[in-house]
């Protein structure tokens, strides 16, 4: 009996470990799913053919993306 009860306890303790490490590992990839999508990734392509890649940790406006195209414009391309 006291054999049976062992094993029992084994099992649930092992049981418990699976639990744990699962909930931990759920965890560390939901957190680093929230950190990769903290960045925005944007392009431009200029009228002469000139691209820039930027990173940021926030979202452009649509007029900050109309600015940094004309910025690009004028430095690359001369318009």
């Amino acid at each position: 009996m006291k054999n049976c009860i062992v094993k029992i306890t084994m099992r649930i303790i092992a049981a418990l470990a699976v639990l744990v490490v699962s909930l931990l590992l759920s965890v560390n990839a939901d957190a680093k799913k929230e950190e990769q999508s903290s960045y925005y990734h944007y392009g431009w392509i200029t009228s002469c053919g000139y691209t820039e890649y930027r990173t940021y940790e926030f979202e452009l406006s649509d007029e900050r993306n109309v600015e940094i195209l004309d910025e690009l414009e004028a430095k690359y391309c001369g318009n």
